[in-house]
């Protein structure tokens, strides 16, 4: 006889398809995430969990059960700073950023994420872009370059001129020190994965 425990847990098994994939991104982040019992300590202290609508330990939940498709629509994933919030709050130091960002990592070809989340992530590759040539943002150049890309060229260009002309969107970026260190920590980032 069926019980409803039984059929839920039926209904996960069937879409968990990609547990291997899982399993690489997990051991790739070197994160404990299988000790997450979740606590819910990463969510309360998550600047972004609100705006994102979940928290980091239901994104683990996600990987630990094989379900790649849930945790490519969870918002989390490109809503997600990289602060490490969530590791400082854990009582097992998970952080789940880390994880966060293999599974970008290794997702980041695939064509199936719709839409806010993939101009998200769109938004998120020319931002590290930036930072990776000129050691700091430009707005401006951030700004055309995500319009370009994303082909909403009109889109709050209102928006846009209420802050340059308020001096919030400086016309020449201003290149920092220390640019060939900021390269040199993407290419060690790049050796790791």
């Amino acid at each position: 006889m069926t019980n409803a425990v039984t059929s839920r847990i039926d209904v996960v098994a069937s879409r968990a398809r990609d547990g291997e994939f899982c399993t690489r991104v997990i051991e790739e982040s070197g994160q404990a995430v299988y000790a997450c019992y979740q606590c819910q300590r990463c969510g309360g202290g998550c600047p972004v969990a609100s705006a994102a609508g979940t928290t980091p330990s239901h994104f683990l939940r996600l990987l630990t059960l094989g379900l790649v498709d849930e945790a490519l629509k969870d918002p989390l994933l490109w809503f997600c700073v990289g602060c490490a919030t969530c590791g400082a709050r854990c009582p097992n130091e998970i952080s789940t950023n880390e994880v966060i960002d293999r599974f970008r990592a290794l997702t980041s070809d695939k064509r199936d994420i719709a839409g806010e989340a993939k101009d998200i992530r769109i938004f998120h590759r020319l931002f590290l872009k930036q930072i990776r040539y000129l050691g700091r943002s430009h707005e401006l150049l951030l700004i055309g370059a995500l319009k370009m890309a994303t082909r909403k060229l009109l889109k709050d260009v209102g928006l846009g001129i209420t802050m340059f002309k308020k001096g919030k969107i400086p016309l020449v970026p201003h290149l920092t020190g220390g640019i060939p260190e900021v390269r040199s920590i993407f290419r060690k980032r790049a050796g790791k994965r």
